[in-house]
């Protein structure tokens, strides 16, 4: 598994790191009064300074939903827009506001990048492990819990709740934070 070197802290990263994101995905819904729902599949995630490219993936390699934003230079939000895998397409002021819309729950992509390397907002409580990694960060009526693989200090599994009932858990399998390892796009393809 590729992460950070042995020598990356997670408080020595900035919050709007480039990074690369390849995991296994499920998502759960439990709604008091509505029927539980599951999504599984894979999150392919570019994620820069100015630019996120999501995509949902099913079991099978098929997109459900892909999600774009385009931020201007000082990371506030520009174009944010969704296009689902039967054609129908969403904007929104948010990443946020575009999973809920284009979804129908709410997910937290605008917190991940920097809740994937354990920072929070200054809201948020962190408890560390001896080797400084993060082990669990809760931040309003989220809960992120993390997993390691030995010594690593990257994560290889990270599960996210809520108090409303959401459950995403991300299984890592590949998380690259340099910029020669960022890829180029082609159109809407990602190239590795």
């Amino acid at each position: 598994m590729s992460g950070f070197s042995s020598s990356a802290l997670a408080e020595d990263l900035p919050p709007t790191h480039n990074f690369w994101l390849d995991a296994r995905l499920s998502i759960k819904t439990e709604r008091f009064g509505e029927p539980a729902q599951q999504l599984s599949g894979r999150l392919l995630w570019r994620h820069g300074t100015t630019r996120n490219h999501i995509r949902l993936l099913s079991p099978f390699g098929q997109m459900v939903a892909e999600l774009n934003t385009l931020n201007d230079q000082n990371g506030a939000n520009g174009l944010v827009e969704a296009r689902l895998a039967d054609g129908r397409q969403f904007q929104a002021a948010s990443l946020d506001e575009l999973a809920r819309q284009s979804l129908g729950y709410s997910l937290p992509f605008e917190a991940l990048p920097d809740w994937l390397v354990g920072k929070g907002s200054i809201r948020s409580s962190v408890l560390r492990d001896d080797l400084q990694r993060p082990l669990q960060l809760t931040e309003g009526v989220w809960q992120v819990r993390y997993r390691y693989q030995a010594e690593n200090l990257s994560p290889s599994s990270i599960l996210v709740s809520s108090e409303e009932g959401i459950t995403l858990r991300l299984l890592i399998d590949r998380w690259t934070t340099n910029d020669e390892a960022f890829g180029e796009s082609r159109g809407d393809e990602f190239v590795r």
